[in-house]
């Protein structure tokens, strides 16, 4: 007996402008999952913005499971309280990290953790998250003991596949803005320097007076298309991503992609991600920050070193790979299920 295919709903956060990441992430493992899948997309129509809003956003995600007879749930992106709208056996949420909530305090830290991590793990059936960093902080902020969680990784993009050789250029690639990015720092490690930033992302009135003020050259990219990312990477000479902290870190690997070296923070889970093919900085010292660029766009012996390993470190990454991993958990949740009824 042939059975159909299994309907699986991604459950995608409010459009916003400057937030892709996700949405890039999963669009690349829905291309490559298997035949037995078929992924249907649902993208929140209400803004995650006070508690009316949330609560039509909850009844809109039980409509759209039922309506379009939906399987299994799976909610990726940071609109965990969708869950409460859906089946709990049948539910997955993608965590990608919880660095709002450790950042926050008092009441508010209190809420966030009940409503985005507590709640919502002990709803939902299978937790998926990035990186062995990320599990250990949704154990500890959800109070979990890990059973339920899965580390699935995040997959390299379909556009920054093919390999490109080395570019000898003092253009010098930043994604991303927020203050967990670092660029303040990034910023005064290249005072002095013949360098260009590329930034994208957008700027803060403050992030362009520092710009300014230390003498830096940069360009400055929003809203840009994957063609228009990966011109990026293809003009730039070096790749920057010295962040305080991220639950993956996705530009690592594209740049790795793209055959190019790679600066670092030396901290977890962005240099797991990276293997050795990087140079690795310390985030809050600007001088080593400052070292590791001078020596990678100096040095040729490490920059085809770096190169060379990081193009090995993108395999782990194979989209194929990473979307069997999650038709894995998929059909899992309805395997008993589906032997019951001849499906």
């Amino acid at each position: 007996m042939t059975h159909r295919p299994i309907r699986v709903g991604f459950f995608l956060r409010h459009q916003r402008s400057g937030f892709h990441s996700i949405e890039k992430v999963f669009q690349t493992v829905a291309e490559h999952m298997s035949d037995d899948i078929e992924i249907i997309r649902f993208t929140t129509p209400y803004p995650s913005k006070g508690i009316v809003n949330r609560l039509k956003a909850i009844f809109w995600a039980r409509r759209a499971f039922h309506d379009e007879k939906i399987e299994v749930a799976h909610i990726l992106g940071d609109e965990h309280f969708l869950c409460f709208g859906l089946p709990r056996k049948k539910t997955v949420l993608t965590i990608h990290d919880l660095n709002v909530i450790d950042a926050a305090s008092g009441l508010r830290k209190r809420a966030l953790a009940l409503l985005w991590a507590i709640l919502p793990v002990y709803w939902c059936q299978i937790i998926t998250t990035i990186s062995r960093k990320s599990a250990q902080q949704i154990m500890n902020i959800a109070q979990n003991n890990g059973a339920k969680i899965v580390v699935i990784e995040n997959p390299l993009p379909v556009q920054m596949r093919v390999p490109k050789e080395d570019r000898l250029s003092n253009t010098i690639l930043q994604i991303g803005t927020k203050e967990n990015k670092n660029i303040e720092r990034l910023i005064s490690a290249v005072k002095g320097l013949d360098v260009r930033l590329a930034i994208v992302g957008p700027l803060s009135t403050a992030q362009k007076d520092l710009l300014a003020s230390n003498g830096v050259t940069y360009e400055n990219h929003v809203d840009i298309s994957d063609a228009q990312l990966e011109a990026l990477y293809e003009k730039c000479g070096l790749v920057s991503f010295v962040s305080l902290n991220e639950g993956f870190g996705m530009p690592i690997i594209e740049g790795q992609a793209a055959s190019r070296p790679v600066i670092v923070s030396d901290r977890s889970p962005m240099r797991e991600v990276a293997g050795e093919g990087v140079v690795l900085a310390d985030p809050l010292n600007v001088d080593s920050i400052r070292l590791g660029i001078e020596r990678l766009l100096s040095d040729k012996t490490l920059r085809a070193q770096t190169i060379a390993n990081g193009r090995q470190n993108v395999a782990r990454y194979d989209p194929p790979t990473i979307a069997h991993q999650y038709a894995d958990i998929y059909r899992s949740l309805l395997g008993e299920e589906r032997q019951k009824t001849g499906f």
